[in-house]
């Protein structure tokens, strides 16, 4: 079995769509790895609650953007949008970021993840790579005028002190089936939610009645948390070499091949979907994928057999694929870059107050 099948598998076993005896054997396996899990989780916590592991301020105001399940909650375009409001408030924020799967180097010095090199390309702030959230911190206030930080992916870095901690729900599969790693997607047990100062139950767009079941069961667990409901929108097409590409709507709905290595894979189909783009084929590759130039024929193949000349892909996968641009141009193949942007409903104003109430703490 390849790899990338084993991984479906698995997935599909943390979400409890394994059917069958072998489904629930592999399932009873990872239960028992979870109890393991979960007591670590928690004995961890226990030791950061009581001060026996010690917790620390970065010397600046910190602004926490977290998930409390693997997979994709949507929380890259939440970092986005944060980071928008604080420098439209005149302050220099910098993104901390553990850069899982770093592999290319930035400007600044930092070895960038493709979340990374999105971030830095989309917002033209510092991002700072680095396991060690305070010594990347400390880095930054050496090497840069720093008023507040951005801490991606930080909701169980507890060694760091956070002044909000907002918590990015996926609103299409907002707990899997409840169980914590390895038999769900839960990093933490569903208590921890209490530690959240904001949630953002993202993606409500694509998720019908399971956003809707999701809020209510935030709003009757949490009830002293406050909530805005996000969805995603399209804001602009690029090819991989960053030139805007201005597509008529008869453009857009003709059939297109889709390529990506994220971690909901199907929000982004429903998004296109959603636009009545025509997808004539779909291959999605392991989130944080390092396309090879074997993937890349396979690709190319792939687009070809269905029929189209037109590839799609999200920016998360440009930033990985545009030193393919040639190789694309060869094929004839046409590359188009998508990029979407989170909107917030009802309560911004409140979220963005309570932003800028943790920036002046």
């Amino acid at each position: 079995m390849r790899k990338s099948t084993i991984r479906d598998y698995l997935w599909d076993v943390m979400n409890d769509r394994a059917p069958g005896l072998k489904g629930g054997v592999v399932g009873l396996l990872l239960k028992g790895s979870s109890i393991f899990y979960k007591l670590a989780v928690i004995l961890i916590r226990w030791l950061y609650q009581r001060s026996v592991l010690p917790s620390y301020k970065l010397g600046r105001p910190v602004i926490c953007i977290g998930n409390i399940t693997v997979g994709g909650t949507g929380k890259t375009p939440v970092v986005q949008w944060v980071v928008s409001v604080l420098k439209a408030d005149g302050l220099n924020p910098v993104i901390l970021t553990r850069g899982y799967m770093a592999r290319s180097q930035s400007a600044a010095g930092s070895v960038l993840s493709d979340e990374a090199v999105l971030l830095s390309e989309s917002l033209g702030v510092p991002v700072i790579v680095d396991k060690d959230r305070r010594r990347g911190a400390a880095k930054a206030i050496r090497e840069f005028e720093v008023d507040v930080f951005v801490m991606d992916d930080g909701f169980q870095h507890w060694r760091v002190k956070r002044d909000l901690d907002i918590v990015v729900i996926n609103s299409a599969n907002p707990f899997g089936n409840g169980e914590v790693l390895p038999r769900g997607v839960l990093r933490e047990p569903l208590s921890a939610l209490g530690r959240a100062g904001y949630f953002i139950l993202n993606k409500a767009d694509v998720a019908e009645d399971r956003g809707k079941k999701a809020k209510e069961f935030l709003k009757e667990k949490f009830f002293h948390i406050p909530l805005v409901v996000a969805g995603y929108s399209i804001f602009e097409y690029q090819d991989l070499q960053g030139r805007h590409l201005q597509l008529s709507e008869e453009q857009l709905r003709q059939p297109a091949f889709v390529v990506c290595s994220i971690g909901d894979p199907e929000s982004f189909r429903r998004k296109l979907l959603d636009q009545r783009i025509q997808v004539a084929g779909f291959h999605d590759y392991p989130d944080h994928c390092v396309f090879s130039d074997q993937d890349v024929d396979d690709i190319c193949t792939e687009v070809k057999k269905s029929g189209v000349r037109r590839l799609f892909m999200t920016h998360k996968d440009a930033v990985k694929l545009r030193v393919f641009h040639r190789q694309f141009q060869e094929k004839q193949i046409e590359c188009c870059v998508v990029f979407i942007r989170v909107g917030i409903e009802d309560g911004k104003e409140e979220l963005i107050s309570r932003i800028r109430h943790a920036c002046s703490a």
